[in-house]
């Protein structure tokens, strides 16, 4: 996710693949298994693919969607998408029947394509069951497998191109606008209604032309194993990768061994990945002794990293950065680093990239006191057109001067950077006092057993809400919770000591990477519930 020069300065995405492909024809712009895929390849790939999209019926405006792990027929569709200004859809396999269908119904695709299966399922007839529920699917398109009676698989799919004329594409291709959508990017779903973020060509070439700059590899070379569905994907690794002309290697699924392999094996310069990602790969038994000589840069994002996650990367040799977004955002828009100084890195996500503009707000729209705890909200080109459908909740979000609130919670370090602490959602109350679950986070991490902490809120029938504390201890280490809890008695208030210390062997994550919070809320809930009853 970095630039060997300067980013083009366009405000298309397509025409940053047509730049490419011009300049450096040969240049590898996907890898996946042992197939390679130069710009010029892509460019064809996706101009075809285009072209039997228009020969569908399709015209700006209109939803293309994609189940599919992260491989080259996403990115080359995601592409085609975008020089015709359709708009980019992706599904993730991992997600159940019910939450595809409720997406689909939402966002209301003409198209669905469609992988056959992965690591032993098969999604044919799933899909075809979802395509017919959804009512605004015209055609299913598979790939990767043989395409069950009445869908079409890909090949004869591509074969439509040739109704589509040279001109008629150029004609498309020219009538897109830098307003013009991109791509829906849907809610983690973790409570409530899934929303769909609507991202424009403008927010992408905003966010990721300001990244490639910040985060500079040459060669460019840097693996893909996001979710196409998450803004990780399709924007932190494609996106920048495609303005900064550099490679993507595909890989289906995060795995620690395999990622650490691949580094090796396909000279990996750009390292990025969810917290939680890192720690399993920093755990795995060949971190120690893999090769990375060839990584320049090493970014995370999602959740701030423990010191002790930070010193582990350290080690590889290379500079290390972390930044702040979200969907909303389309991507980073805060950056710290790159560096190899750790106490830059440690509770900070920096400051805004040039033409992004931060305050710290109160619930009324103030700006708080320096110091301060206040809410992020951010106005320049990165903010969403506004919410799919959702007409109420974008203007609840973006409010009458057009800044996005986003419930992400702050406060300025005394050198300007944002330490984070938390979302205004994860923040309690106890005994009448509020509590950022982050500040209790950073007092545990700084115990030397500790690799990963997540706090989440739980009732209490005496303060209204406690901490619980859920830990993942350093390999070979073991914690103890009454040591635990003494440990925080010496560092934090008594009102900010976790009722209840968990020690697992592992957190659960969200197909995003992330810690699911929610589902650790829900579980110290049973819990208490369970006390009260009587049980354990």
């Amino acid at each position: 996710m970095a630039a060997a020069a300067s980013a083009p300065g366009f405000a298309r995405i397509g025409d940053f693949l047509a730049h490419h492909a011009a300049r450096d024809p040969d240049r590898e712009a996907m890898v996946f298994d042992m197939g390679r895929t130069s710009y010029r390849a892509l460019l064809e790939g996706a101009d075809r693919l285009a072209a039997a999209l228009i020969a569908s019926g399709v015209r700006k405006g209109d939803r293309v969607a994609l189940l599919s792990t992260p491989r080259p027929e996403y990115f080359t569709l995601h592409m085609a998408a975008a020089r015709i200004g359709a708009v980019f859809l992706g599904l993730n396999p991992r997600h159940k029947p019910g939450e595809m269908l409720a997406v689909l119904q939402d966002a209301r695709p003409r198209l669905l394509f469609a992988l056959a299966g992965f690591e032993g399922r098969d999604f044919r007839a799933g899909i075809g069951a979802i395509a017919a529920a959804c009512g605004s699917i015209e055609r299913v398109v598979i790939f990767g497998g043989e395409a069950p009676t009445g869908m079409m698989g890909l090949a004869a799919y591509l074969e439509t191109s040739a109704g589509t004329s040279a001109a008629v594409l150029e004609a498309a291709v020219r009538a897109v606008a830098p307003e013009d959508p991109l791509a829906i990017v849907y809610s983690s779903g973790s409570t409530g209604r899934r929303k769909g973020a609507v991202l424009t060509h403008r927010n992408f070439a905003a966010v990721y032309s300001r990244a490639a700059e910040i985060w500079r590899a040459t060669p460019l070379r840097q693996i893909n194993n996001y979710p196409i569905d998450h803004i990780g994907c399709i924007g932190d690794v494609a996106t920048c990768n495609l303005v900064a002309g550099g490679t993507q290697i595909f890989m289906e699924r995060f795995d620690a061994g395999a990622s650490l392999a691949a580094i090796e094996r396909e000279g990996i310069t750009v390292w990025g990945q969810e917290v939680a990602m890192f720690q399993r790969a920093v755990a795995h038994e060949t971190f120690a002794r893999t090769d990375f000589s060839s990584l320049q840069l090493i970014w995370w994002a999602g959740a701030p990293a423990p010191a002790s996650l930070v010193d582990r990367l350290l080690s590889t040799g290379a500079r290390l950065s972390t930044c702040w977004g979200m969907s909303e955002t389309c991507g980073p828009v805060t950056f710290a680093g790159p560096t190899r100084d750790r106490h830059a890195l440690i509770d900070n996500v920096g400051r805004p990239a040039p033409g992004f503009r931060i305050e710290l707000c109160d619930a009324g729209g103030a700006p708080v006191p320096a110091g301060e705890v206040g809410e992020i909200r951010i106005a320049g080109d990165c903010v969403m057109a506004g919410y799919f459908n959702r007409p109420e909740e974008t203007r609840a979000t973006l409010g009458e001067d057009g800044r996005l609130r986003t419930g992400d919670l702050a406060r300025a370090r005394a050198d300007g950077a944002l330490a984070l602490v938390g979302r205004m959602t994860e923040m309690y109350k106890s005994g009448g006092y509020n509590i950022y679950p982050r500040e209790i986070e950073l007092a545990l991490e700084a115990h030397p057993a500790v690799a990963l902490v997540a706090v989440v809120r739980a009732p209490d029938p005496d303060w209204q809400e406690v901490g619980h504390a859920f830990l993942l201890p350093r390999a070979g280490g073991t914690l103890d919770p009454a040591a635990l809890e003494s440990w925080c008695r010496e560092r934090l208030a008594n009102y900010k000591v976790p009722k209840r210390f968990w020690v697992r062997a592992e957190l659960p994550l969200l197909a995003s990477g992330k810690i699911d919070r929610k589902a650790l809320e829900a579980e110290a809930a049973a819990s208490v519930a369970a006390a009260a009853r009587g049980g354990t």
